[in-house]
């Protein structure tokens, strides 16, 4: 673990595991929740600037990859019973924005995360930011399937599913739906998951 600057907090409880896991931050008020029973291995966790919170509600597990925050005032909060597998990536690089994912979600392998697109596209005329970051907003039980996409300005209905390969841009997705494509969209309604592998 590194830590420079002022009044930065790493809170990790006593019943959470932690297994390969690398803090870097570099700034002022940052701080970083780990609560009761959670799991996180082969992680790198990177906070960059000031006034950053990462928060993980319990019992919930990150199997691997990397988070970065840049900027100031970002926040990236897991609820609890959340599951995210191997190669993971959320970035915050633009002030005061936030990824929030909800309780009882299932990520697969390779799901990436951004709230900005890393450089500004500019009006030549007046320099006025024409691709400002959004925030990402997932609700509860959602299953993201392998190498998705999410962009900025998501936000996902509770209990639906996500296609393999799906690039998910800035909209509004309702509940209870599967959501496939690149740019993905609605492509069934009126459903729900389960978190096995065999229905009986």
């Amino acid at each position: 673990m590194k830590i420079e600057g002022e009044n930065n907090s790493v809170d990790i409880s006593t019943s959470a595991k932690l297994n390969n896991v690398e803090i870097t931050i570099k700034g002022n008020n940052n701080r970083i929740i780990i609560s009761n029973n959670d799991l996180l291995f082969n992680l790198n966790i990177q906070m960059l600037g000031d006034n950053h919170l990462f928060k993980i509600e319990p019992c919930s597990i990150l199997r691997g990859g990397i988070i970065e925050f840049e900027d100031i005032g970002n926040s990236l909060l897991i609820g609890s019973h959340t599951e995210i597998h191997y190669n993971f990536y959320a970035t915050l690089c633009e002030k005061n924005k936030s990824i929030i994912i909800g309780n009882n979600c299932l990520f697969s392998n390779t799901v990436r995360m951004w709230v900005a697109d890393s450089h500004p596209i500019v009006d030549m005329n007046t320099e006025k930011l024409l691709n400002p970051g959004k925030d990402i907003i997932l609700n509860d039980r959602i299953w993201i399937c392998e190498y998705v996409r999410i962009l900025k300005g998501v936000i996902l209905g509770s209990d639906s599913v996500i296609g393999a390969g799906s690039v998910v841009t800035a909209h509004t997705y309702p509940d209870h739906c599967v959501i496939a494509g690149n740019p993905a969209k609605v492509i069934k309604t009126n459903i729900s998951w389960k978190h096995l592998r065999i229905l009986d």
